[in-house]
């Protein structure tokens, strides 16, 4: 692929970070509004599609900065893409650690197979108590030995879990609001072999 048009396909994924950052940016409020309430009725439904809708979001951030394979388009003419090149490019252009937290996919994983968990955990655990899309702090915790948590979320360490793996919630979404920041001063840039069009419409 030539230069020319590797920088349009990363300027096109900067795009679809924006996008992703920004619907990551949305859930934050209400999260944090949820936190702070002290209204015994709030919506804890809510709190966990928000946290939901985050942690897709996150995903998808995820696999634009570190594509999982060389993926193999099949057909008439197929061709071999240059998702690994561009996604190295992208993460130094953007200043990206691979030691960033959203290469962690496992609670998001955990989430989205959330049946696949329940079916394993059903039939290799001699208990069965099980708390789903619980809300504690340290001390809210169940003392009855063996006890499963589906989804968990630690109020006083932002810690996010399911049936025990675990991501720091908090530092997940200050790292989306850090790289949002960037892509908004990096993405219109001036950068060669990127042909930028501008479309003026007419009157409706």
């Amino acid at each position: 692929m030539t230069p020319a048009k590797l920088s349009q396909l990363v300027w096109i994924f900067e795009q679809e970070l924006l996008f992703q950052t920004r619907q990551v940016m949305r859930t934050i409020e209400p999260i944090n509004t949820f936190l702070t309430s002290d209204d015994e009725t709030k919506d804890v439904e809510s709190f966990w599609f928000y946290i939901n809708s985050a942690l897709n979001a996150m995903a998808s951030i995820g696999n634009v900065l570190w594509p999982s394979q060389d993926r193999k388009y099949l057909g008439a003419h197929g061709v071999r893409s240059s998702s690994k090149l561009r996604g190295k490019l992208l993460r130094e252009e953007l200043g990206v650690s691979d030691e960033s937290v959203l290469t962690l996919h496992a609670v998001r994983n955990g989430f989205a197979h959330f049946d696949e968990r329940v079916d394993r955990w059903y039939v290799q655990s001699e208990n069965k108590t099980f708390i789903d899309l619980c809300i504690t702090g340290n001390n809210g915790l169940s003392g009855v030995p063996g006890t499963v948590y589906g989804r968990h979320f630690n109020s006083d360490t932002k810690v996010i879990s399911v049936f025990g793996v675990s991501l720091n919630m908090e530092a997940a979404l200050q790292e989306v609001v850090d790289l949002n920041r960037l892509i908004e001063k990096h993405i219109y840039s001036p950068r060669p072999g990127l042909l930028r069009r501008t479309v003026v419409r007419g009157p409706l």
